[in-house]
């Protein structure tokens, strides 16, 4: 929302503005959009910042797009102070010119953050998923993360899974230790912005339960030497001192995470964390890219259950020459296999749009889906 208030006021003060995704998009502003398929985004990104006829050469086969890439470059030269607001996994191929401004966008809260702490040599979740596949990781220490979502097998593969969370995510459900954490708006904390600017965070509240809920409609419990009700989740800066010590030789860090275990016993898993999605069927196959919607895609909004009540019913979106391919019709109900499970989806159709792409919500359930989906991973409902 921020950035789309950013750019309606540049475009109030007369700059224009061109959005190059290959999904549909709707701002509260004029735009042009360039639907271009995502393997052919690097290739955009250098390409708008070049002569305006080098379109023409390297894009032979799409001449609708020809005359929107040649007004867009034509507008960035022209444009005295031109920024570039793009994605982190586009910063390879961004140019290197001091004329052009530029704004990375991560994906997700205090990513940027992470980012400026991550060292080079820092493994990435696909590296520590192959650790632990060979056997060289066997005790996984997850922090606030669902790796479990993208690599189901993590967890059967692991002699040892401790979990700090405070959402119930697959990754909780699967731990042999878990402990839970405090929320931001319980224990504070530092963010950092895509800007750059570190902000801070100050506590709403305190963790713990309400009296009536524990009391259950009468006088609470009268034993007053006992810990409050709903008082064990901890800041995950300080489960982490303690466990950090336990790692140190002589000490036992299964033994250090169990002596911080709740008593209460925790609900077992109402359902078993989906295996990744095979890649079903022949024949021609969309790339899958993903949408966020205003409320329900993102982690927290998952999790709540106001925002269960206002989640709009989820779609698939496919462009309307692309659909024929598939049988598809709009306003359909498919389900969508993502193993052990289906996800019902609403068939919406796009002209507006890149072809050979089809656009999914960000759910949980789709979160191991293959990269690319072939008919025979839709079924009719």
């Amino acid at each position: 929302p921020l950035l789309a208030l950013a750019l309606r006021q540049a475009s109030r003060q007369g700059a224009p503005v061109f959005v190059a995704d290959p999904r549909p998009v709707d701002l509260p502003l004029p735009f042009v959009h360039l639907p271009v398929a995502p393997e052919r985004l690097p290739a955009l990104a250098t390409l708008l910042f070049a002569s305006p006829g080098e379109a023409r050469a390297l894009w032979p086969d799409t001449p609708q797009l020809r005359p929107l890439l040649e007004n867009a470059s034509r507008a960035l030269a022209a444009a005295k102070a031109p920024v570039l607001v793009f994605a982190p996994s586009l910063a390879p191929y961004v140019p290197d010119d001091p004329h052009v401004g530029l704004c990375p966008v991560p994906l997700g809260a205090n990513a940027a953050g992470a980012a400026l702490l991550e060292t080079d040599a820092a493994p990435g979740l696909t590296d520590i998923a192959l650790g632990v596949a060979e056997g060289r990781i066997t005790t996984l220490l997850v922090v606030e993360a669902d790796p479990l979502a993208a690599f189901p097998d993590l967890a059967a593969q692991t002699e040892l899974l401790i979990v700090c969370d405070h959402l119930p995510t697959a990754t909780a459900k699967a731990a042999s230790v878990f402990l839970p954490t405090t929320t931001l708006y319980e224990s504070g904390g530092t963010l950092c912005g895509h800007l750059g600017r570190m902000e801070r965070a100050a506590p709403a509240h305190a963790v713990g339960e309400p009296v009536s809920r524990e009391g259950r409609g009468d006088h609470p419990p009268r034993d007053y030497a006992r810990p409050l009700s709903g008082t064990d989740p901890r800041p995950a800066w300080a489960l982490l001192t303690v466990l950090g010590d336990a790692l140190k030789p002589g000490r036992d860090l299964l033994q250090a995470a169990a002596e911080m275990t709740p008593d209460t016993p925790r609900s077992a898993s109402d359902q078993a964390p989906n295996p990744a999605a095979t890649e079903a069927g022949s024949g021609p196959r969309l790339t899958v890219t993903y949408a966020d919607g205003l409320f329900g895609t993102e982690e927290l909004g998952r999790c709540a259950p106001l925002d269960a009540q206002l989640v709009v019913k989820p779609e698939i979106v496919l462009h309307a020459e692309d659909a024929p391919v598939f049988a598809l019709q709009p306003g359909e109900t498919v389900a969508l296999a993502t193993g052990n499970r289906d996800v019902v989806l609403t068939v919406r159709l796009s002209r507006d749009m890149a072809r050979g792409v089809v656009v999914l919500p960000r759910l949980a359930e789709l979160a191991a889906l293959a990269p690319t989906l072939g008919p025979g991973m839709l079924r009719k409902g």
